[in-house]
């Protein structure tokens, strides 16, 4: 199997994550939960609102209920695309936190990479993931999906209605 320098770092830092830490818990209420939807014409626009940490009507994305748990404010994630936005003094916040694990120097990695491709993927339509091959995706394939990146930076993710 051939792995990409950054995908190697990426696995070799989970490993790490997870052998050294205890798991972080999260919980993402399906209502509060921002992602591509089935009625929607852009996987970043739809029923649900425009896909960001925060959006305008109240609702996050995987990463944007991950960074509320880990001590970012509304203020700081709302209107935010990915964790690359973020605000200096926000990253210095959440610096020891599982969410520091998916970007460096201000660059997202490939887990979140992969998370964000997840979330926004519109249910049955085809989505380009990781860059490798194309996938249809359901809701509950979504949510397995991001359940599984999560545990490899240590954090265990738990729908709820």
């Amino acid at each position: 199997m051939v792995y990409t320098n950054v995908t190697y770092i990426d696995m070799k830092m989970a490993a790490e994550i997870v052998a050294v830490t205890k798991y972080h818990e999260l919980i993402i209420p399906r209502k509060l939960w921002v992602h591509g939807g089935n009625k929607s014409t852009s996987a970043r626009q739809n029923e649900f609102g425009h896909s960001s940490l925060l959006n305008e009507q109240g609702k996050m994305c995987c990463l944007g209920h991950l960074a509320k748990s880990c001590g970012l404010t509304d203020r700081q994630i709302k209107g935010k695309h990915d964790p690359s936005y973020l605000s200096n003094t926000a990253i210095k916040k959440i610096s020891n936190t599982a969410f520091s694990y998916l970007f460096k120097f201000g660059k997202i990695n490939s887990i979140c990479s992969r998370l964000i491709e997840a979330n926004d993927a519109v249910d049955g339509i085809q989505y380009k993931y990781f860059k490798s091959f194309y996938v249809k995706i359901t809701q509950k394939e979504r949510e397995s999906k991001i359940r599984n990146l999560m545990l490899d930076i240590g954090v265990r993710v738990k729908f709820v209605d």
